[in-house]
């Protein structure tokens, strides 16, 4: 099942976070314009329900840069900055 707010709509594994911030949750379940989502705090599980209406799409995370990468980052920066 899936739950809608007017713009969103909702599905079990989604990353989500309050319209308001904090932290990204996981939803595990939704109910009629209810959705059910666990996060952690310092390894202690949480679950609470949500109005869907107040619960947004996480933004992806940033994928890391292997470290390839990132010693290439650094070295373009240093030529860019004449060093």
């Amino acid at each position: 099942m899936t739950v809608t707010d007017e713009e969103t709509v909702f599905k079990i594994g989604d990353v989500v976070s309050l319209n308001s911030g904090g932290h990204l949750m996981t939803v595990v379940s939704t109910d009629e314009g209810s959705v059910t989502c666990d996060w952690s705090v310092r390894g202690d599980i949480k679950s609470k329900s949500f109005p869907a209406g107040a619960l947004k799409i996480a933004a992806e995370p940033a994928v890391p840069l292997t470290l390839e990468e990132l010693i290439s980052e650094v070295v373009k920066a240093r030529e860019e900055r004449g060093g």
